[in-house]
């Protein structure tokens, strides 16, 4: 809005023409905006709902479990007393070994091992970039002799179009070098490589890895360069990079009707924890509203408890939970979302949306021009009606529970078979010490009737078979069957059969 000292000669039309919205226009912006918010709240909370209800994340719950070795038995009997109520007392029986071997954990982490191996490689891309080997704009002059005319002076180049088929071809080739260099340095910046172990362990463990990006970040350079007076002087400046991150599987929820396709659906949302020291950073990102930032700032922070994931995160307390919905929406809904901007962002269908304590902190166009979400998913062993797969503890399961099974009555067997039993007369055998107590000591002496011509008549031991080789077999048929199910066997790991 112009200002008297600035703009003397403006007329009254003129001040009423730049003069902003009322105050009544405001509170409607702010009630339509509130509108809009609680629908995407709305939207969240069924897109929540849905998943929790599908079973995906108490398999993930089972697979963690798996992972470290716990029993899962726990959690199945937890959860059957949630549906069916609590079950009758069982009856009293003796102490039971609760030993467990692991066979799962080292499934995943040589699956992990393996993956990294193949696509992290030292010193060298997981990627490469090749030009078309014959680009549409040449395919006409592949093997044409004929000289060339320069169309702009009608004269001959000297040169054959095959000739020049090839410069234009080879320019490509030098084109798309330099740009596989550019890709390799961004992902050094935004450290892709350690994104993509990350999704790894998430796509062995619980069958689904999650990449988000590449999306836009503004981030400080600090360089040195030297001023007017020849002085190293520290220069920090400020610019948008791409970047990639890996989104923890319980984090990112996909529309419900998306099927077993992500991008079936029309977007997504994604939790990310920020600190306070964080969220104050987020005000010079793209599309965060300071003003809505400072605000939530005043308040202590608040859960979304749909979802019913035991976890421990570090200062989880004094940490906010950041909702970034990408995806489709309605152009009056987004107008409404960004009503209060200075920006006119005209028309938009495939927007972004940043919540935090139930409340709108930004909004923004998507970078995204085809409408396709910017998140690739993979899955382990994929499923037919969810986006989210199936890992290697989903697979070892049964395994897991013979081995743990046949070891644990192994256990059992041994409290009987480690010592020995011993069958007695008391007529003709006294003890030499204490004749009252038959109890079996150490360089304990007896003493046999006269009338005993064979001690083994009135005593003998007995040990019971421990049938070590019966159950060892249980378990070593265990392990190759896991092997077989997983299409991972041991060898794979390295000739000693260990963890690579």
């Amino acid at each position: 809005m112009n200002s008297l000292g600035t703009d003397m000669g403006a007329t009254e039309t003129d001040y009423e023409e730049d003069e902003g919205p009322t105050h009544e226009e405001v509170e409607a912006m702010r009630l339509k905006r509130q509108a809009v918010l609680s629908d995407i709240l709305a939207m969240r909370g069924r897109w929540i709902e849905y998943r929790l209800n599908s079973g995906v994340e108490e398999r993930w719950r089972k697979a963690t479990r798996l992972y470290f070795g716990a029993d899962i038995g726990k959690v199945n009997d937890f959860t059957e007393t949630l549906k069916s109520g609590p079950a009758r007392k069982p009856a009293a029986t003796q102490n039971r070994s609760k030993v467990s071997i692991n066979i799962v954990r080292p499934k995943v982490d040589q699956a992990v091992s393996r993956l990294c191996e193949i696509m992290l490689p030292i010193n060298d891309s997981n990627f490469g970039l090749d030009a078309t080997p014959v680009a549409d704009a040449v395919a006409d002059m592949v093997g044409d002799k004929r000289p060339t005319i320069d169309p702009a002076t009608g004269q001959p180049t000297g040169f054959t179009a095959e000739v020049e088929a090839e410069a234009i071809s080879q320019a490509a080739r030098n084109s798309v070098e330099k740009h596989e260099k550019v890709i390799q340095d961004q992902h050094a910046e935004c450290s892709y490589d350690a994104q993509l172990r990350l999704a790894m362990e998430d796509y062995c463990r619980l069958g689904t890895m999650i990449i988000e990006g590449p999306m836009p970040q503004s981030v400080q350079v600090v360089r040195w360069a030297p001023g007017s007076d020849g002085q190293m002087r520290k220069i920090i400046e400020s610019k948008v990079n791409p970047v990639s991150r890996r989104r923890d599987p319980w984090d990112v929820w996909f529309s419900p009707d998306c099927g077993n396709d992500h991008q079936r659906g029309g977007g997504y949302w994604v939790r990310i924890m920020v600190s306070r020291k964080e969220l104050r950073r987020l005000k010079e990102q793209p599309g965060f509203s300071a003003e809505d930032i400072e605000s939530v700032l005043k308040e202590s922070p608040t859960r979304v408890t749909a979802e019913s994931r035991t976890k421990t995160v570090v200062n989880r307390d004094s940490s906010y939970e950041l909702f970034v919905y990408h995806g489709e929406i309605e152009p009056e809904q987004f107008a409404s979302c960004t009503a209060l901007d200075d920006e006119d962002h005209g028309e938009v269908e495939f927007g972004i949306v940043m919540i935090i304590n139930n409340k709108m902190v930004g909004a923004m166009p998507s970078w995204i021009d085809d409408g396709k979400l910017p998140v690739s998913v993979a899955c382990y062993r994929a499923t037919d009606d969810s986006p989210y797969g199936l890992g290697i503890p989903d697979e070892q399961e049964d395994q897991q529970a013979v081995v743990q099974g046949a070891w644990r009555q192994l256990m059992d067997h041994g409290r009987y078979t480690v010592g020995t039993q011993f069958v007695m007369r008391r007529k003709g055998l006294t003890p030499a010490t204490n004749p009252g107590s038959y109890q079996f000591e150490p360089n304990r002496m007896w003493l046999a009737d006269d009338s005993v011509s064979d001690v083994r008549q009135v005593m003998t031991a007995i040990d019971v078979p421990s049938h070590l080789g019966d159950y060892l077999n249980i378990v070593k048929a265990a392990m190759e069957y896991a092997d077989v199910e997983s299409n991972m066997p041991q060898m794979l790991s390295g000739s000693g059969g260990g963890n690579a």
